[in-house]
């Protein structure tokens, strides 16, 4: 049950890092996306022109060149020509208009405090919660219907169970015996948004309404496929990721995000019961029936 339980929490919490985004801007008409616009862009162009190829949304961006929200066979003219130096592309200006601040840059500052959903590629949705500091990592979830948090700080693990008002400390010691190494757990690909690409380096900006919400979608190339930030002026309003065909992989729908981090989010929690030392994991592990 230990190890379920972790391992749950731990799922969770790798379900962050799918977002994880390094980009370049897109050069007009690089539909390939491999820095520079060639006759290959023009021919992926046609293709998709007549049908023969399907463009994911960022490549639909880059191929449409004249920009009438449609990729035709004038597009793929206006790249060969741009590829043999015979036309000179203008960039997209969609690609430009960036908010200057936004509560995407609160959690690329790699400390805040941000609430919402989880949605996996079965559509399955959890609450979500997750406050980043530099000294600590604190994520809640669902696990079985029953809300779980972990919270890593000062080389520790904690395991907290809200509706108990517990929580579990787990030490160095008996993490090495659940085989668990915190210097894993807290790496930067995990955690450190600080590495977001900013907004201005999307490959692509699109527009799409999202529950009501009309919104600017910035697209990324990922080695996976492609990442999504959703934005609704400076609201930050979905994370969403996708593989290289375009399928649904996963995404956080956000209610609020916060530089402000409570206080019950960076420590154990003041006014809950502590378990400590093997009895008492043993002890927190008879909470968990609910888990089972």
């Amino acid at each position: 049950m230990k190890k379920k339980i972790i391992a749950l929490a731990l799922s969770a919490f790798v379900l962050f890092s799918v977002a994880h985004v390094t980009a370049m801007a897109r050069i007009p008409g690089d539909v390939d996306a491999n820095g520079k616009t060639e006759a290959a862009d023009a021919r992926l162009a046609l293709r998709a022109a007549v049908g023969l190829d399907t463009l994911s949304e960022a490549e639909k961006n880059a191929a449409d060149v004249d920009m009438n929200k449609t990729v035709n066979a004038t597009d793929a003219r206006l790249i060969l020509r741009a590829a043999v130096g015979l036309e000179k592309l203008p960039d997209n200006p969609s690609q430009n208009e960036v908010p200057s601040s936004s509560e995407y840059d609160i959690i690329r500052s790699g400390s805040f405090w941000m609430t919402g959903t989880i949605i996996d590629g079965k559509g399955i949705n959890s609450p979500m919660e997750i406050a980043i500091t530099p000294e600590s990592v604190y994520m809640l979830s669902d696990f079985s219907g029953v809300p779980m948090g972990m919270l890593i700080k000062d080389n520790k693990l904690y395991m907290i169970y809200p509706d108990k008002k517990a929580y579990l400390e787990l030490s160095e010691s008996l993490m090495a015996m659940a085989g668990l190494d915190i210097s894993e757990l807290t790496s930067s690909s995990d955690i450190d948004f600080s590495s977001y690409g900013p907004l201005s380096e999307a490959d692509s900006v699109t527009e799409a309404t999202h529950k009501g919400r009309l919104c600017r979608v910035y697209h990324f190339k990922v080695d996976s496929g492609e990442t999504r930030v959703y934005l609704d002026g400076t609201k930050l309003v979905r994370l969403a990721s996708y593989d290289r065909n375009g399928k649904f992989l996963s995404a956080t729908d956000i209610t609020a995000v916060s530089e402000k981090i409570p206080a019950d989010k960076s420590a154990p929690p003041s006014g809950f019961k502590a378990y400590k030392g093997m009895s008492g994991m043993l002890s927190f592990m008879n909470l968990l029936e609910d888990l089972a």
